[in-house]
């Protein structure tokens, strides 16, 4: 998920915007609409984005390059609650859905942080 488009000005991912994006992901993924399974693959697959950029201290930082590289230009101390909005909203959907977590001790420890 990015901000803009791959050949644009910002080919960023940034925690905030991820981390409202799951919320209406999570609800549209337990929703008895055709694209619940769509919305579901988007969520996990942002979830595992945050679980591969976040650090061992538990740090997310503003935004990421689709590499995973931190192109942080401010220090924001609230993209660590993103980031765990991000994960808690995919495992809650998970749990929802009746899905297997792959790495779920790494989420939780990521979420413990």
């Amino acid at each position: 998920m990015l901000a803009a488009r791959p050949e644009s000005r910002y080919p960023y991912f940034y925690p905030r915007d991820a981390a409202c994006a799951s919320g209406l992901l999570a609800y549209l993924s337990t929703s008895g609409l055709s694209i619940a399974d769509d919305a579901y693959g988007l969520l996990k697959t942002i979830a595992g984005f945050v679980l591969e950029v976040v650090r061992d201290d538990g740090y997310i930082g503003q935004r990421y390059a689709l590499s995973g590289e931190e192109k942080s230009i401010y220090k924001q101390e609230d993209n660590n609650a993103h980031g765990l909005i991000t994960l808690s909203n995919y495992l809650l959907t998970a749990e929802k859905r009746k899905e297997d977590i792959r790495d779920i001790d790494k989420v939780l420890l990521s979420i413990c942080h």
